[in-house]
């Protein structure tokens, strides 16, 4: 009897043990984030991968892949850097991640950076992260969130600076504020004037400009990302103005995808020839 007593005590405390060391079920559970999970093509996004160790693990690995996009995620992504311990290198279509040492109940989260390539059309991925261990044992992928891919545009934002006026040679200044808050160089960029109504300037089209003293089109110079211009235009009152009027000038650039910052609205009043303000 005190035979079989020890040998229960040694298999119950064989079993303890080997509860300790071998994970409880299969794999840790991942999750999957990103952030952020709109990104412009050029520029660069971060895929975090975390969870909780069931066991302890030597020589594990995260795969991590995607789906949709043009191809694969190393075909139109290149890599930037890994965070959390691990090291991480480009295998074919995916990126490993080869994890330190990890404890049962362990809490981790490793990050990889990728940029997303500038010749990128629009288009969605969706990242995916799958446990290995050390001999290859794995199963199901975690699934993260959508990740859209967005072209390089420009937005430029128009914004009114004041408006002057010399009552001798009747010549009014207006001036704005012009800048490129978007994500590309704008070019083929031009500006519309529209007078409401109709007898409020004299003089005709400026120089390399189409129209006349109501409505008139003028081109205007290129405008890097983040530049900032404060342009003016300059015209001639009538001398016959009398009355309230509008001074609209709408900014026009290719591919601008937010129309609603590119009109800015002068009102001006005449009272003489020598007495005009606008606000």
């Amino acid at each position: 009897m005190k035979f079989r007593a020890l040998a229960a005590a040694f298999a119950l405390a064989l079993c303890g043990a080997l509860a300790v060391a071998v994970p409880a079920s299969a794999h840790p559970a991942l999750t999957v984030t990103a952030a952020p999970t709109t990104v412009v093509a050029g520029t660069a996004t971060t895929i975090t991968v975390a969870g909780t160790s069931n066991g302890n693990y030597t020589g594990a690995r995260i795969d991590v892949f995607s789906t949709g996009g043009p191809g694969a995620l190393t075909s139109f992504t290149t890599f930037g850097s890994c965070g959390g311990g691990v090291t991480c290198t480009e295998v074919g279509s995916l990126y490993r991640m080869a994890l330190p040492a990890l404890t049962n109940g362990q809490a981790f989260s490793y990050t990889l950076t990728l940029t997303v390539d500038a010749a990128t059309a629009a288009t969605t991925f969706t990242p995916k992260a799958q446990f290995y261990t050390s001999g290859g044992s794995t199963t199901g992928a975690a699934t993260g969130p959508v990740i859209t891919v967005t072209q390089p545009l420009p937005d430029v934002q128009a914004t009114k600076i004041g408006v002057t006026y010399n009552a001798l040679t009747q010549q009014i200044v207006f001036q704005w504020n012009l800048r490129n808050i978007g994500t590309a160089t704008a070019t083929g960029r031009t500006v519309t004037k529209t007078i409401s109504p109709s007898g409020f300037l004299a003089s005709g089209a400026g120089v390399g400009c189409t129209g006349g003293p109501d409505t008139e089109t003028c081109p205007g110079p290129n405008l890097a990302v983040g530049a900032s211009i404060n342009p003016t235009f300059g015209r001639t009152v009538s001398l016959l103005a009398l009355g309230n009027y509008t001074a609209t000038f709408t900014f026009n650039t290719p591919n601008d995808p937010n129309p609603a910052n590119d009109t800015i609205t002068f009102n001006c009043s005449v009272l003489t020839g020598l007495i005009v303000s606008c606000t």
